[in-house]
């Protein structure tokens, strides 16, 4: 039998990981991430995105009043910064000698690994793409205090942004604040998960000595701060402050520079998705998408009930199911999404929005054209996968954060 020839493999590997299949793997299931326009130029230091905040002012009933008035187009840019992030995974040697006489066996090794580290960095930034850059996974709603505590989140259904051997810090606020101890130090790690009643069961934490409160909030740890600055950085649920966001004071005109906030706790769910479709329309937007959680998706499908209208979107080889709701300004297509916050929804005119990249949103980071490296502290070969991004918005006018 012949053995294994690693580098033949390592080859086959690179024609399996073309640029459509990455993207079939990083898109799937994550409709936002997937419908983003993509630019992979991002090049430089920073990415300048312009925007008109205001026309001329030379307007007048007669002449001289117009030429005293004059003013010229205000124009204003955002200066956009990369945000990195890494998933790294292990083969090991044994591993490797142990399938060197099937290629077939090590083939499936070592993309369950590569197929493993892309997924996971996925579902990172997509969670991110819903963000305010803090990094936040969840607040907690209690903990107990036993030998292995169990973490019961504020909204159970934020399970989706964790998994089991996630290394995880506490803080008292999204930045800033007081760091917290889980008992048997500043991190712990996730042993398990219910995804139904949305509770983590975390490591040891020292027989209880924790000063973990309700309210808390919880960060992948080393990623607190770095977060992308996705849908809630530029659409924030409260006015934004005089500090600057990518190098503009976005008070000057809170609705233009920081798009709208639309309190919805009172409404019926499709009532409130007309007031916001209204209210984008009023300020020049055209809303084109709405992003739901599935639970928010699902109140709306049982209050439309028979008027329900159901609609296919295509993004190359993917396809999503949408409901379709009537705008001012056309159909707007109402997704739901994994990944969308269950307290927001986001009503966005997607084409003022893009992905901004320094190459693909994620890649395998092989330039010199080794897929895998060997490792200097470990008998094994590392995967490495990483992303250099953030998002930028043209208008924010244009799009709502709803606020349920």
């Amino acid at each position: 039998m012949t053995a294994l020839d690693i580098s033949g493999a390592l080859n086959a590997l690179k024609t399996f990981y073309s640029k459509d299949r990455i993207e079939a793997l990083v898109y799937r299931d994550r409709p936002l991430f997937a419908m983003l326009d993509k630019k992979t130029d991002f090049v430089g230091d920073k990415y300048k995105v312009p925007m008109i905040v205001a026309r001329p002012q030379g307007i007048g009933s007669t002449f001289a009043t117009a030429q005293t008035n004059k003013t010229p187009t205000n124009y204003q840019a955002f200066y956009l910064e990369r945000v990195k992030h890494y998933a790294l995974a292990s083969i090991t040697t044994e591993a490797v000698l142990a399938s060197q006489n099937d290629a077939g066996a090590f083939l499936r090794l070592a993309t369950g690994e590569i197929d493993g580290a892309i997924d996971g960095l996925t579902r990172v930034i997509a969670r991110q793409c819903y963000g305010d850059s803090s990094a936040s996974l969840a607040q907690v709603g209690s903990i107990t205090t036993a030998a292995a505590g169990v973490v019961t989140l504020k909204d159970p259904e934020d399970v989706v942004a964790f998994e089991v051997g996630q290394v995880l810090v506490c803080h008292s606020a999204k930045s800033g604040g007081s760091a917290r101890n889980w008992g048997a130090g500043a991190t712990t790690t996730i042993v398990g998960i219910d995804r139904n009643a949305g509770t983590l069961t975390v490591g040891a934490t020292n027989g209880g000595a924790l000063d973990i409160v309700p309210n808390d909030f919880l960060f992948i740890s080393g990623d607190r701060g770095f977060g992308i600055s996705g849908l809630m950085a530029w659409v924030p649920a409260s006015a934004p402050s005089s500090a600057s966001f990518f190098g503009m004071d976005r008070t000057v005109d809170a609705t233009r520079m920081a798009g709208q906030r639309i309190d919805c706790s009172a409404l019926p769910i499709e009532e409130a998705l007309i007031v916001a479709a209204r209210k984008v329309g009023r300020e020049g937007g055209q809303p084109s998408h709405c992003f739901l959680s599935f639970d928010k998706y699902a109140a709306l499908e049982k209050s439309l009930g028979t008027k329900v209208r159901y609609s296919e979107h295509k993004v190359g080889e993917l396809s999503f199911q949408s409901i379709k709701v009537n705008g001012p300004k056309g159909d707007i297509a109402v997704l739901a999404d994994q990944d969308a916050p269950n307290t927001n929804g986001f009503m966005l005119d997607l084409k003022q929005w893009s992905l901004y990249s320094l190459g693909p949103a994620v890649q395998i980071l092989d330039l010199d054209g080794n897929k895998f490296l060997r490792e200097s502290s470990a008998d094994a070969m590392e995967i490495r996968v990483g992303s250099f991004l953030n998002i930028g918005c043209r208008a924010p006018g244009f799009n709502a954060n709803l606020i349920f």
